[in-house]
């Protein structure tokens, strides 16, 4: 377990993003008993909270603050926006663009170390 938390610490971007990017397919397949309007308040809501907790994670914290703005922006655009997406398509698009965020940022993110042990001093 300790390995795995520890890969969360050190790419929290990818691994959190690739959760909003699964969650999203998920809600893809049940889109039929969903409504769009709440698929899009889901989804929206979900990208905003992980990308909080990649912000959280992670340091510069303008990189991942800008990301994750742009990020909620472009779901909530794609849920409510002009382009009327079925529910399907919204999941779809929140999909690949949690997908190609996280990879184009992750160069740009370094993970918080946190506190330093004492026998590192």
């Amino acid at each position: 377990m300790e390995r795995i938390l520890n890969y969360v610490r050190t790419e929290p971007a990818v691994i959190l993003l690739a959760i909003n990017a699964l969650g999203a397919l998920v809600l893809a397949w049940a889109a039929g008993s969903i409504s769009a309007h709440t698929l899009g308040i889901i989804l929206t809501a979900s990208t905003a909270v992980l990308s909080l907790i990649v912000a959280l994670l992670a340091r510069p914290v303008v990189v991942p603050v800008v990301k994750g703005a742009a990020l909620s922006v472009l779901v909530a655009f794609s849920s409510f926006g002009v382009l009327h997406l079925t529910a399907p398509r919204i999941a779809a698009v929140t999909a690949v663009l949690s997908i190609l965020v996280g990879l184009l940022f992750r160069t740009n993110l370094t993970p918080n170390p946190g506190p330093v042990p004492p026998a590192a001093r």
